[in-house]
């Protein structure tokens, strides 16, 4: 299993079990989203980079993972309070384990966006969590962090 897999089901792990959105967490940037599953927390990857740390074969490889965390809350009042609740527990989760047991050398949050969408019978509100994951591997064992 690659690494950038095994640190999305980490960040994943994390963040299940939270007060605010219980078991309510999905490994997928595309999930159908059931009203029953609110307020939720969706948990994928979106970029990755790499940089060698020296010359030669089977180099170690320096990458920076771009990880989303997506908070969704539906509600008629008080959305704005429900996702900065969210957002301080996933916050916690994440500083709590930044080294994500081991898998990485580092994790932190690059920038947070909030969006509204204000159509149907109530309105929903995303907060967009992105971290930046730092890790490394060995160029002919992506399934290992070292």
């Amino acid at each position: 299993m690659h690494v950038r897999r095994s640190i999305r089901e980490r960040i994943a792990s994390n963040v299940t079990g939270l007060s605010t959105t219980g078991s309510n967490v999905f490994q997928s940037r595309v999930h159908t989203i059931q009203e029953v599953s609110l307020p939720c927390i969706l948990v994928y990857t979106q970029s990755e980079t790499s940089a060698p740390l020296e010359m030669g074969s089977n180099r170690t490889l320096d990458r920076t993972l771009s990880v989303m965390l997506e908070v969704f809350v539906k509600a008629v009042s008080d959305t704005d309070d429900t996702i900065d609740q969210i957002c301080v527990e996933v916050e916690e989760a994440m500083a709590g384990d930044t080294e994500l047991n081991g898998l990485a050398k580092d994790s932190y949050l690059v920038s947070t966006s909030i969006n509204y969408i204000g159509e149907g019978d109530q309105p929903m509100a995303v907060a967009s969590l992105n971290y930046e994951v730092e890790y490394q591997v060995q160029e002919s064992d992506p399934e290992t962090a070292i």
